[in-house]
């Protein structure tokens, strides 16, 4: 178990990028050759790739310049990874790495990064090698942290209350979503903002009504809005039926890298790219299913971001 070592009281530091209106603004990568023959993601096609949207999204010259305007040398940055449904259908380890690659060329040291989920388990299922204490990047889930790893004090938001996880109130001063592209059973769709179910300790409580507004509400907590500097989809393995569970006859290479600051317009664009799949294996729509992502909309009228594909930029990178 983790002990209180590796966690302490963090004061969130201001984003470099403020000034950068990122609101609206996805950027898309497509390349059939990310995955190699036997499934395995091309490392140094995706690190490309990635750091070149990077540039994109903020308009920055090179590739450090990109990543330091979101994040700098004092920054304890969490990489919160979804691997629910690993080891098929969870972000690939090589696009991790590459992450972290940008985090170092900010200036972030290795050990004040942390790859986290909901727990050592999952974290494993998803070829992640758990590391609390040795040197370099850490890798524990939640419930690695002594006492069960939530914050004993409830926050509010909306209609829900909830213990976060102490990784985020406690070791990060920023956090990067890392969701993978997935439908899901009730929720309609199962990418960014559903991820972030994973940093509260009751989430089984919020999934009526297509969990609208909980998943709206769960984004709109504090620590959320104050921490969320980057959200990166893992697209390269996606499934458009049947999820969370992972099922292989739902899944197809979308061989696709989302990279966004503004989550709800990242999971509109993924909602659309899920459905003209669903259109072109003559599936019926989520909306037909009863299963429409309507807390989108409702996260739209907090202003966390844009849902109406009208508002968004959507820049797709041909190389």
């Amino acid at each position: 178990m983790c002990t209180g070592l590796l966690l302490a009281p963090t004061t969130v530091h201001s984003n470099n990028s403020s000034s950068v209106n990122l609101k609206g603004k996805v950027i898309q990568t497509t390349n059939p050759s990310f995955l190699k023959e036997n499934g395995s993601p091309d490392k140094q096609k995706l690190s490309t790739h990635l750091h070149q949207c990077m540039k994109k999204l903020l308009n920055a010259d090179n590739e450090k310049t990109a990543w330091s305007m979101l994040f700098n040398p004092n920054d304890r940055v969490g990489l919160k990874v979804n691997c629910l449904a690993s080891p098929k259908l969870s972000p690939h380890p090589e696009l991790i790495q590459s992450i972290i690659d940008g985090l170092l060329m900010a200036g972030v040291k290795e050990e004040h990064i942390l790859i986290w989920d909901r727990s050592n388990k999952e974290l494993e299922r998803g070829n992640f090698q758990i590391n609390t204490s040795g040197k370099g990047v850490k890798c524990f889930g939640t419930d690695a942290i002594e006492g069960g790893g939530y914050e004993q004090q409830l926050s509010t938001s909306g209609k829900i209350t909830s213990c976060l996880s102490m990784i985020l109130t406690q070791f990060c001063t920023a956090f990067i979503n890392v969701p993978v592209l997935k439908d899901h059973d009730l929720a309609g769709l199962g990418v960014a903002m559903k991820n972030l179910y994973g940093i509260i300790h009751n989430p089984n409580k919020y999934h009526d009504n297509n969990c609208n507004p909980y998943l709206a509400d769960v984004c709109n907590l504090a620590q959320v809005k104050d921490k969320l500097r980057l959200t990166i989809c893992d697209a390269l393995a996606a499934q458009y039926h049947g999820g969370p569970a992972f099922k292989p006859q739902w899944k197809w290479n979308c061989s696709t890298l989302l990279v966004a600051q503004d989550m709800v317009a990242l999971d509109s664009i993924a909602y659309d790219i899920i459905e003209k799949k669903r259109t072109s294996a003559n599936m019926p729509s989520l909306k037909t299913e009863k299963r429409e992502p309507s807390w989108l909309k409702t996260a739209e009228q907090y202003k966390l971001g844009y849902a109406d594909l009208s508002k968004i930029t959507l820049i797709s990178l041909v190389q």
